[in-house]
């Protein structure tokens, strides 16, 4: 009896061991098991290669398909896969989420040369071409950048009238005044400097009239003082290469 029960043992074990070779073989079967090692194989480092040969280098590799009711990654099981994100949209046009797994056209559209237009058609030539209003806290241009618009020029003025600074950023109405023919003076006239002109029988004011024009062919010349004033000089000038005269008032 002790001898049959040893030779079972012996059998059992011998049995134990061909099929543990099976399951955990160091390389692959040369024969259909039990006589050969199988094809699952495992390595020192804890590596599980099924159809892969010895050389495994995961935790689990799998050498063609393989099929289970769940997948997981993390604590993240999916029994089907994602469906993703959906959508459609237009060449050029950059997306946006339309919902939670969708996109869609957004109203910024890249051309061909980077440059982006909002509300636009792609082929802008300016680097951002908007259509509609801008908003924003503040603008630069070349680096000097404003939070609101310069106040510009201020004053006021009366049609017909030249302007005149009356500050370093307002204008007011100067004494001289222009229609479609001349240029009238209100209020005296002073010059600092030689006056001649191509036009006679000029009238500048009650008390002072000239014929103004270049002296040629000695042609005269006339004036009439300021009211008050006479002649005290004349003195000889050249205007444009013609001889002339500037004649001098004063009070006597």
């Amino acid at each position: 009896m002790k001898v049959r029960n040893l030779t079972n043992i012996i059998s059992f074990s011998v049995a134990g061991l061909v099929v543990a070779s099976v399951a955990f073989g160091w390389t692959n079967p040369s024969a259909t098991p039990p006589e050969g090692s199988g094809a699952v194989s495992a390595d020192a480092a804890g590596n599980v290669g099924i159809g892969t040969g010895a050389s495994v280098s995961y935790k689990l590799n799998v050498a063609g398909k393989s099929r289970g009711t769940e997948i997981c990654i993390g604590s993240d099981c999916r029994s089907s896969w994602p469906s993703g994100i959906g959508g459609s949209g237009t060449s050029g046009k950059l997306t946006k989420f339309t919902g939670a797994t969708t996109i869609g056209n957004s109203n910024l559209t890249e051309g061909s040369t980077g440059n982006i237009s909002i509300g636009g058609t792609p082929g802008s030539t300016y680097k951002l071409d908007v259509t509609g209003k801008i908003n924003g806290t503040e603008i630069c241009i070349v680096g000097v950048c404003k939070t609101s618009w310069p106040a510009g020029l201020t004053g006021s003025g009366t049609s017909g009238k030249i302007a005149k600074w009356t500050g370093p950023d307002s204008l007011g109405v100067s004494k001289l005044s222009e229609d479609a023919s001349s240029v009238t003076i209100t209020g005296d006239f002073a010059a600092d400097g030689n006056v001649w002109g191509a036009q006679t029988n000029t009238q500048v004011g009650p008390n002072f009239a000239w014929p103004i024009q270049r002296w040629v062919n000695n042609d005269p010349w006339e004036i009439k003082c300021p009211n008050g004033q006479y002649v005290v000089g004349i003195a000889q000038v050249v205007i444009s290469g013609y001889p002339g005269a500037k004649i001098l008032c004063a009070k006597l």
